[in-house]
């Protein structure tokens, strides 16, 4: 029998299980409750905060049926055919009240659409409802975005990843002593970026590491190990990052950092674990299962001095420091980042 990975297993299919977006449901639940749907939503938010998950958990509400939702991922270059194909396929009733049509990383819409798509979205027949998925709102069309109502996706509180990781361990019935399971909870919930898919695969991580050894010492260096084992969508920010600090292209990095400043402790976090794998790879002690990530590096840069990636790791450190005990804007941004 072939176990469901967690983040599948776990993923909500009502709005109660939809977790640490409490203005997010409020607000759904008001435009179903009086039966005043929009045409055009646009959720925003982080990678990971749950974006296409609800798109499909309002497809689900108002049709009680997932038959008449169609769902394309913009990004996919196969979509393009698809994208097209709507404007003739809107034309046509559903089996339900709503045809709902998901656009999933919407932002790049534009390079893709034509005149008579770009009317239809704006000016939808009265039964289809669309939903507009992205973490780049600022990329959309204002006559698009202008169009949409709302709804905005947050960060989730550490608190609701621990409890969420919390339940998770009981539905599986975990064998893992209460206290160690908690101290893994929280590390999890400090350094998964405020995103429950995150949160949950390096659970998973955290799981697969205590079934084979369950006498393993739960510290911050155990953690950084699992946590450089598992994908995150900050990887490749991470690498770009990193690159340009070896560059030592300061402007680079400010803008890079300015683009995303709501994740940039994140991003330094990750960037952190990438240069810690590149100084245990330079003295020979690397985990080889490390090495995807270094090559994306490599690509780029030559093989470095141990030395200078080890003053390189000192210097991330210090930045780290200093963006943690200030607000972070576009002062301390430059500030920080002058020191590397």
């Amino acid at each position: 029998m072939i176990n469901t990975p967690y983040d599948l297993k776990y993923r909500p299919k009502i709005l109660k299980r939809f977790l640490g977006q409490p203005n997010a449901v409020a607000q759904i639940r008001g435009f179903l409750k009086n039966t005043n749907i929009p045409p055009r939503i646009l959720i925003t938010g982080n990678t990971g905060t749950g974006k296409t998950t609800l798109a499909r958990i309002i497809a689900n509400k108002l049709n009680n049926s997932d038959e008449d939702t169609i769902e394309i991922n913009v990004s996919d270059k196969r979509s393009i055919e698809d994208i097209r194909d709507l404007v003739k396929i809107i034309r046509f009733k559903p089996k339900h009240k709503y045809k709902v049509i998901i656009l999933d990383e919407v932002q790049g819409i534009q390079k893709l659409s034509s005149n008579a798509f770009l009317k239809a979205l704006e000016e939808p027949p009265p039964h289809i409802i669309w939903i507009l998925c992205t973490n780049e709102p600022e990329a959309l069309l204002p006559t698009i975005k202008n169009r949409c109502e709302l709804i905005a996706l947050e960060h989730i509180p550490p608190n609701i990843i621990i409890d969420n990781l919390l339940y998770i361990a009981g539905k599986e019935q975990l064998k893992i002593p209460p206290k160690s399971l908690m101290l893994a909870c929280k590390y999890i919930a400090i350094n998964s970026n405020g995103s429950i898919r995150d949160s949950i695969n390096q659970f998973s991580a955290f799981v697969n590491r205590y079934s084979s050894n369950p006498k393993f010492k739960i510290d911050d260096s155990t953690f950084k190990s699992i946590l450089l084992k598992t994908e995150s969508p900050l990887d490749d920010l991470a690498v770009e990052f990193l690159v340009n600090v070896y560059k030592n292209n300061i402007a680079s990095l400010i803008k890079l950092a300015l683009i995303n400043k709501d994740q940039l402790v994140s991003i330094l976090f990750r960037t952190m674990l990438l240069n810690r794998f590149i100084v245990e790879e330079l003295s020979g002690a690397a985990n080889r299962r490390f090495i995807p990530l270094y090559k994306k590096f490599q690509s780029q840069i030559a093989k470095p001095n141990i030395k200078f990636s080890v003053l390189i790791h000192n210097k991330l450190i210090f930045v780290k420091k200093e963006l943690l005990t200030k607000p972070i804007d576009e002062d301390s941004i430059i500030c920080a980042l002058s020191h590397l």
